[in-house]
């Protein structure tokens, strides 16, 4: 019985170490202003840059966790003017920034708020 309860034990730790490696999350806690503010400027980036969508399991997941509700916080809306500013000037810099700073599949990404999408093969109109 005792090897049973080790062996499954031990199973279960291989498989959380295993799906822990699929996908390198940021190790550190974000402060709730800075999470906010990406995620503003994120959710700006995936409605309007080609080839990005909003990481709506990363965004829930930290939402849930910390009880934050983002429509109702400055820091997020604020966040959401300042991208579509930055957007009425440069789109193509928007985009690329925020592809590098908020991309799941950028390794300089400061949170993974948004991911590549085959979606939108255009610009929006």
């Amino acid at each position: 019985m005792k090897i049973l309860c080790l062996s499954l034990v031990i199973a279960a730790s291989s498989a959380t170490s295993v799906l822990a490696r699929d996908i390198d999350y940021p190790r550190r806690k974000l402060p709730e202003d800075q999470f906010l503010s990406y995620l503003g400027t994120a959710a700006v980036a995936a409605a309007a840059c080609p080839g990005l969508a909003a990481n709506e399991q990363f965004a829930n997941g930290y939402v849930r966790a910390t009880g934050v509700a983002p429509e109702f916080h400055r820091a997020f809306g604020d966040s959401m003017e300042k991208a579509h500013e930055e957007i009425k000037r440069d789109l193509d810099g928007f985009c690329a920034a925020a592809r590098t700073s908020l991309s799941l599949q950028s390794r300089e990404a400061a949170v993974p708020l948004l991911i590549e999408s085959s979606d939108k093969a255009t610009a929006p109109q």
